[in-house]
């Protein structure tokens, strides 16, 4: 039981980064480069997961279609709520009735990100270990922190986004 409860506890860790992720690079007004980012970090999640897992090649087309798959409901997912994060907004602003509805709501998402995580583990596990699935959600976790460290450190110093294929981001500069 134990193994269940810690295993949940990091996929909601999971599920609050991937939105964070997704909050985070909306208000930030890089929406005109979303798709190339999400298509960026995509790949990268699948080499090093396939890396890590050492994935046989047998099941890797499968695997490629089914991860796409999981992302995309899972980006829709966190992008059909734009709410700020209760913990880091500022409550005097707002009504009580309106803290309200944005925690009823942060948490219906939750929910939903839960459901499909639940989907898709077991649709993971017709081929995949619960070790190697495991791996691949702490994967999609540390990609996940690397793109919001390099957004903020962009951000920071104001550099312009380009495209690399050896790394995930870079700068004309």
């Amino acid at each position: 039981m134990n193994i269940m409860k810690s295993f949940l506890m990091k996929m909601l860790l999971i599920i609050v980064v991937v939105s964070c992720f997704s909050q985070i690079y909306a208000q930030q007004g890089q929406g005109r480069n979303f798709p190339r980012v999400r298509v960026l970090l995509l790949k990268n999640q699948l080499d090093e997961v396939k890396r890590r897992i050492n994935l046989e090649e047998k099941n890797s087309e499968r695997f490629d279609k089914l991860y796409e798959s999981y992302i995309n409901e899972i980006s829709l997912a966190n992008s059909e709520t734009r709410l700020p994060a209760l913990n880091d907004m500022d409550l005097d602003k707002y009504s009580d009735k309106q803290i309200e509805a944005i925690f009823m709501k942060q948490s219906e998402r939750a929910r939903k990100l839960l459901s499909i995580r639940d989907k898709y583990y077991f649709l993971f596990r017709s081929f995949l270990s619960p070790k190697e699935i495991i791996i691949m959600y702490r994967v999609e976790k540390e990609v996940v922190n690397s793109a919001l460290q390099e957004i903020h450190r962009r951000e920071k110093n104001k550099e312009e986004w380009t495209f690399s294929s050896k790394f995930c981001f870079c700068s004309n500069n």
